[in-house]
């Protein structure tokens, strides 16, 4: 296949209305997708998918002219169908990417009284005593802080009857 050099500069190619109604649309669905995510990992590639769906779509139309012939001066729907179709592959693949990675936190799946006696205790290290007064205060029994302070996902333990927190 043999394609012609352009010789001039930059070339802009415009949307054909459909196409650019389409990208608006996806833009909109994007942004309220980007708002509504909890998660500031798929947040950010969702912000990406924002250029890169262009980009997509302007290679497919290119692909698109190197066919056909047709003259390069518009992006059409076809080629926007093609990138949002690319886009939401990868949306798909992000997904199961952060699915996989298991990027929540330990702290995310404490109870709520695991959680209050997690954030009064100490930051620097703490003594066993001094964590099972402060979980006694919060009505956490002591044997249960016992079983709980050797979570490892949670809690360092830089010698016998002290602990640090790891988040």
């Amino acid at each position: 296949m043999e394609l012609p050099l352009y010789d001039g500069g930059p070339k802009i190619l415009t949307y054909t209305p459909e196409a650019k109604t389409m990208l608006f649309n996806w833009q909109r669905a994007n942004t309220e997708k980007i708002n509504n995510e909890t998660s500031e990992y798929l947040r950010g590639i969702w912000a990406k998918l924002e250029v890169y769906i262009q980009r997509l779509a302007l290679i497919l139309q290119a692909l698109d002219h190197t066919r056909t012939g047709k003259p390069l001066s518009t992006v059409e729907s076809t080629a926007m169908t093609g990138a949002i179709q690319i886009v939401h592959y990868y949306e798909q693949m992000a997904i199961k990417v952060y699915q996989r990675l298991g990027t929540s936190s330990p702290l995310d799946k404490l109870s709520t009284l695991e959680h209050t006696v997690y954030d009064a205790l100490p930051e620097e290290s703490f003594t066993t005593a001094q964590g099972i007064l402060i979980a006694t205060q919060y009505d956490m029994p002591q044997r249960t802080f016992e079983r709980w302070i050797k979570k490892t996902t949670l809690f360092n333990k830089p010698k016998r009857g002290h602990y640090e927190k790891l988040q």
